[in-house]
């Protein structure tokens, strides 16, 4: 019995070990539920932003929580909402909070995938607060998001720019404001809040994988401080955060381009002027062209020439004259040698003429 005693405390320590290493604290716990969706710019300090929730909650129930992806199939009519989240309950200076009075955004999408169709004001509507996009604020028999809307005096049609949706850019826009100070800001807003500012209706087109952006936005509390802005660059600090909406169908048509031909290149006349240095002689192409010559025209081959007649009988003969054998030097020719031959065969002559004379005289 006593040692029954004594291991019964021990039996029980270890449980209890057991017990708090499975289960966590029940505040830790909740505090990450509710932080599940809050996106920070600097850990444990809420950033105000802008995001978008790709799927509803229920009946025009939104951004609790907020699901940036989703999946539809073709011919699908869906929605899309625009969270505020993250704002401070009240402003503290020199930050913003509050409600907003103020807001705009222009929401990109894929125009091949999808067809936001947009919603003409009318007479009972010239707020433009139930059009496509669909501000969270409604007249008699609108459309009201959450159970609670941005508030009373509100108007969506600013110096006539009304909602539009463009589906050759891809854009949906709105931008409103409340009217006059005499109405009321109601949107709940907080640390741990999301709630949708409007809704966006789209009809999916074709299969493919479709990224929607927040650009262009801004959010301001009650005196027009900003807690939302980012034009340009400035979006991407953490301020605006879209969704992806996967669609399932036939893909979309491929455009076939188009080819236009490039336009001819002038080249300039001359090109050697020192005060034109932007300009580029282009070579032309030379290609020579063959003249054609005389066209010889045949004829009948003609007869050889007679041969030379025959010397006279009993007379000398031809004198031939051999052709030079290049033997002897080249500055001396053979009439030279036979000039010589000659003057010699003379000189003979004419001492065997005068020997001959000085002979018969003796006689």
């Amino acid at each position: 019995m006593k040692r029954w005693h004594l291991f019964s405390p021990v039996l029980f320590a270890a449980l209890f070990a057991v017990v708090l290493a499975v289960l966590p604290i029940g505040s830790n716990r909740n505090n990450d539920e509710v932080f599940a969706h809050v996106i920070t710019g600097t850990p444990g300090v809420n950033l105000p932003h802008l995001e978008l929730d790709m799927l509803p909650d229920g009946v025009n129930t939104w951004c609790s929580p907020v699901d940036p992806v989703a999946n539809h199939l073709q011919d699908d009519d869906y929605e899309v909402a625009v969270c505020l989240s993250g704002v401070p309950s009240a402003a503290v200076p020199p930050d913003a909070g509050g409600p907003p009075s103020a807001l705009q955004f222009t929401l990109k999408f894929d125009p091949t995938l999808n067809k936001c169709v947009p919603t003409a004001c009318g007479d009972l509507d010239p707020n433009c607060l139930d059009s496509n996009p669909d501000a969270n604020a409604r007249v008699t028999g609108g459309t009201i998001f959450n159970g609670t809307g941005l508030g009373t005096k509100w108007n969506c049609n600013i110096s006539d720019v009304q909602p539009s949706c463009n589906n050759t850019t891809g854009e949906a826009f709105l931008q409103c404001n409340m009217t006059s100070g005499t109405g009321t800001l109601t949107l709940p807003v907080g640390p741990d809040v999301s709630w949708p500012i409007a809704v966006v209706s789209f009809t999916a087109l074709h299969g493919g994988r479709d990224d929607l952006t927040l650009v262009n936005s801004e959010a301001d509390d009650a005196s027009l401080a900003s807690y939302v802005k980012c034009f340009g660059s400035p979006c991407l600090a953490g301020a605006v955060f879209g969704g992806t909406d996967n669609k399932s169908g036939s893909e979309a048509p491929t455009a076939t381009p188009t080819f236009t031909p490039a336009p001819p290149t002038a080249t300039p006349a001359y090109c050697g002027n020192p005060g034109q240095p932007q300009c580029t002689p282009t070579p032309r192409a030379f290609t020579q062209t063959p003249s054609p010559g005389p066209t010889a025209t045949a004829t009948a081959a003609a007869p050889p020439p007679p041969p030379p007649p025959p010397p006279p009988s009993g007379g000398p003969g031809p004198v031939v004259s051999p052709p030079s054998t290049g033997d002897g030097p080249s500055d001396l020719s053979w009439s030279t040698p036979l000039a010589a031959a000659i003057a010699a065969i003379g000189a003979v002559s004419l001492v065997s003429g005068g020997l001959y004379v000085r002979y018969a005289r003796k006689r």
